[in-house]
């Protein structure tokens, strides 16, 4: 992963004159073993976690080939200093490039989001559901029901605002006081998105029960109703999550704020009844 690699450069972790004037790297039986795990663990890195391009995909090949290269070509007892690029040293250079990418890319069958406006959250939310499907194919009953609730609660928390009969003064707590969207629990962000047809009462049942999994992780709940999450339970959490996205993206496609046609909402009652 990026991160490993950026820990394992830290100043820290460096063999002691590694570096000399002007950030040269230093090549010398003292750091070549360093240098060689460094290029290791890039080289290990999957490709589709290099998110970089232009001057930082280049400042990384360039300087991961050069270290690759004068390491290999070293002889012991004859120190090789490898001069900075672009006004640079070379472990700095790697270091730049590598914090821009990230530890987590969505698989490529991820569901897209694109309807979500906001980049960084459409970035956030798919990661998180990539990874929810990701452990459920691990037996990883508990992170996935979590990681797709979640998703749940930011899909509803983007979409409400953007409905088309949102009115702030209706978005209100369990005590009923007027609140911001991000403060209503999930039960209330469901059956507030229902009300604004923003998802389908199918939809809504859906992520009801998958709400009713996603308390199970709270230890308190979960022996007091003897259960625990389960690959029902994530299944549920899932299926609410992909419930919820194909309806956005079909409220999306209103000209005037998010909202479900009658056509749409009555389409998806009539499956619902005929299960």
């Amino acid at each position: 992963m990026p991160s490993q690699v950026i820990e394992y450069l830290s100043i820290g972790n460096r063999p002691k004159n590694i570096t000399g004037v002007n950030g040269a790297v230093i090549i010398s039986a003292l750091t070549s073993g360093y240098l060689s795990g460094l290029v290791r663990l890039i080289e290990e890195i999957p490709n589709e976690y290099i998110t970089i391009s232009g001057s930082d995909y280049g400042n990384l090949i360039f300087s991961v080939e050069s270290i690759k290269n004068a390491v290999e070509h070293w002889s012991s007892g004859h120190n090789m200093a490898l001069q900075p690029h672009s006004g640079k040293g070379l472990l700095e250079l790697i270091h730049a490039a590598l914090v821009k990418c990230p530890d987590a890319v969505p698989s490529p069958t991820t569901t897209d989001l694109l309807f979500v406006d906001d980049e960084e959250m459409r970035k956030s939310i798919r990661a998180d559901l990539s990874s929810a499907s990701s452990a459920l194919s691990n037996g990883e009953w508990k992170a996935a029901t979590v990681l797709a609730g979640s998703v749940c609660e930011a899909l509803l928390l983007w979409a409400i605002p953007k409905a088309k009969d949102y009115d702030p003064q209706e978005i209100k707590d369990s005590q009923g006081i007027c609140c911001a969207p991000e403060n209503l629990e999930l039960a209330a962000f469901i059956d507030r998105a229902s009300a604004l047809k923003i998802i389908t009462t199918g939809t809504r049942d859906i992520a009801h029960r998958a709400r009713n999994y996603r308390n199970l992780i709270h230890a308190g709940r979960a022996r007091r109703l003897a259960q625990d999450c389960d690959r029902a339970s994530a299944l549920a959490a899932l299926a609410a999550a992909e419930s919820i996205i194909r309806n956005l993206k079909m409220a999306t496609e209103a000209a005037n704020g998010l909202t479900l046609t009658d056509a749409q909402l009555a389409s998806d009652a009539s499956q619902y009844a005929k299960k």
